[in-house]
C-alpha cells in the first residue's frame, strides 16, 4: 500500500479526555484506576478468546487489570510500544467494561473469558498520531488476529486525504472497526469514522444518555460518563457485590480492602451492616461513628446508628440520633418507626403515639404500624 502523509498534526487528534498517564497507573506506588466490576490479574486468555486491536497511544500492560491480557505490543511511530501519556491504557480498560457485565457473561455461561488485547502505537512522544502509521498499524493488528479494532483517534482534511486509510479498513472485511466520531460537532467529517467501509462503525459521545452537541455524527453512540473507580471504590464495589450475593466473609474483606486504601463512608457503613446482622453492636456503633465523623450529613449512617443504640437500650442516645436523622430528612420512615419505639421504651407514650400516627399517615402499609399503635393506645388507657 503506497505510503501517506501524515498531514498537518494541528489535525491529528487522540480523541476524548483522559486522566493523566499517573493517575490510570502508577507502576511504582502500584495506584490504577480500575473498571467495576472486572478482575485483577486475570488469566492469559486461551487461544479462542476474541482478539482486539487498540491503535492508539499504546498500553501499559503491567496494569492490574490487564495484566495477561495484552498478548501483542508494537509502535509504528519510532517511539516505545508502552503508553506514554494514559489514554491508550484507558481506552483498553474501556474495552473491558462491557465484557464486566454479568448479563453478558450469563449469557456466554462457560465459553465467556475476557479478550486478548493487541496494542498498537501509532503516537509520536506528545499524544499526536500520523495517518502512516495508523495504517501500518491496521494491517499489523489484523495479522496478530484481531477481529474488533478501536481507533479513539481521527484526522481532519479533505476526503481524497485519507484514501489510503479508508482502503485500510475496507480491504480487511472479516474485522469490525469502531472509530470516534470526534468532538467537532455532526457536521465535522473525522477520519477514519467519516470512512465508507462496510465494516466501520462511528461512535458518537452519550452524556447522561443523551447525544452531546460536540459529538460527531455516529452509527451508533456510546456513553462516555461510565466512572472509573479509585481503588477504595473498586474494593467497596465488589463488597456490594458478594453482599448483594449473601457472600457476607467475601464482602467483609473486600470493604477492609476498600477502607485500607482510603477511609470512606460507603464501607465503614456497609462493614457496620455486616456488624448489626452478626449482633456484633460494638463493632457496629465504631464503624458509625467514625462514618459520621466522615459525613455528618450521612442521615441513613445517623439512623443506623440511633437502632443500634435502640437494640442496645441505650434509649437516651437513641433518642437524639432518631430525632437528628429526621430533621436532617422528614422522609426517613424506618427512623420514625425507631423514634417511636424509643419513645415507648423512655414512657413517653404520648409523643410515641404521635409519632406513629404521623408516620402512618405516610404509609398505612408500614410493617407492625397498626399493631404498635393499637397497643400504644392501650396503654394511654
Amino acid at each position: 500500500m503506497a505510503a501517506q502523509n501524515s498531514g498537518d498534526a494541528r489535525n491529528a487528534f487522540l480523541l476524548g479526555g483522559s486522566p493523566s498517564l499517573e493517575e490510570v497507573y502508577n507502576p511504582v506506588t502500584g495506584h490504577a484506576l480500575l473498571i467495576p466490576g472486572v478482575p485483577q490479574l486475570l488469566p492469559t486468555p486461551s487461544a479462542d478468546a476474541v482478539r482486539i486491536g487498540i491503535i492508539d497511544s499504546g498500553v501499559l500492560a503491567d496494569h492490574p487489570q490487564l495484566r495477561n491480557l495484552v498478548v501483542a505490543m508494537k509502535s509504528f511511530a519510532g517511539t516505545d510500544p508502552a503508553d506514554n501519556i494514559g489514554h491508550g491504557t484507558l481506552v483498553a480498560l474501556q474495552t473491558l467494561r462491557l465484557h464486566a457485565d454479568p448479563e453478558i457473561q450469563g449469557l456466554l455461561g462457560e465459553k465467556f473469558e475476557y479478550p486478548a488485547l493487541i496494542s498498537a502505537r501509532v503516537t509520536d512522544q506528545y499524544g499526536v498520531p500520523s495517518v502512516d502509521a495508523v495504517i501500518q498499524a491496521i494491517d499489523w493488528v489484523v495479522e496478530q488476529g484481531a477481529k474488533l479494532v478501536n481507533l479513539s483517534l481521527g484526522f481532519r482534511g479533505d476526503t481524497k486525504e485519507f484514501e489510503n486509510l479508508c482502503e485500510a479498513i475496507t480491504q480487511h472485511s472479516d474485522t469490525m472497526f469502531f472509530a470516534a466520531a470526534g468532538n467537532f460537532g455532526p457536521e465535522v467529517k473525522v477520519y477514519p469514522a467519516a470512512c465508507s467501509a462496510p465494516n466501520l462503525m462511528s461512535v458518537g459521545e452519550l452524556r447522561g444518555g443523551k447525544v452531546t452537541a460536540s459529538s460527531g455524527k455516529g452509527d451508533i453512540y456510546a456513553p462516555t460518563d461510565d466512572p472509573l473507580y479509585q481503588p477504595w471504590q473498586y474494593y467497596l464495589d465488589l463488597g456490594n457485590r458478594a453482599s448483594r450475593a449473601g457472600d457476607f466473609v467475601t464482602a467483609r474483606k473486600q470493604y477492609a480492602l476498600s477502607l485500607a486504601q482510603h477511609k470512606n463512608t460507603g464501607a465503614l457503613f456497609q462493614m457496620a451492616l455486616l456488624d448489626i446482622q452478626s449482633e456484633d453492636f460494638n463493632t457496629a456503633v465504631i464503624n458509625l461513628q467514625q462514618a459520621l465523623e466522615l459525613d455528618p450529613g450521612a442521615t441513613l449512617v445517623r439512623s443506623h446508628l440511633g437502632a443500634v443504640r435502640f437494640m442496645q437500650e441505650r434509649f437516651d442516645q437513641a433518642e437524639i440520633l432518631l430525632s437528628e436523622a429526621l430533621r436532617q430528612d422528614p422522609q426517613d420512615q424506618q427512623a420514625a418507626f425507631n423514634l417511636g419505639l424509643t419513645y415507648l421504651n423512655l414512657d413517653r407514650i404520648d409523643q410515641a403515639l404521635y409519632t406513629f400516627q404521623k408516620l402512618q399517615q405516610k404509609n398505612h402499609e408500614y410493617p407492625r404500624l397498626k399493631e404498635i399503635i393499637a397497643e400504644t393506645k392501650r396503654r394511654l388507657g
